[in-house]
């Protein structure tokens, strides 16, 4: 599920609501173009991937920091992944 990233504090309750759903193997993955402390802007897009392919969070840990590197401006916003319910 793709959504946008806005503001910090509704994006955390979002990722609350799927960690308590019960549905297993969970992943999160974000970069941001932005610092988060811009709620007026779109700062950047994450994935939230339930059951996701095998060996995908090892791919994304390469590819996300050049993504992050290649398309912010001036440094801002940052690449981050993790499992919000692991395997």
């Amino acid at each position: 599920m793709w959504y946008p990233i806005l503001a910090r504090p509704e994006l955390d309750w979002f990722h609350r609501q799927f960690a308590r759903s019960g549905i297993g193997k969970i992943f999160v993955t974000e970069l941001r173009i932005f610092d988060e402390d811009s709620p007026k802007r779109l700062n950047g897009s994450g994935m939230l991937l339930i059951n996701p392919p095998w060996q995908l969070d090892t791919l994304l840990a390469g590819l996300g920091p050049w993504l992050w590197q290649n398309l912010s401006e001036q440094g801002l916003g940052g690449y981050r992944q993790w499992w919000l319910v692991p395997e």
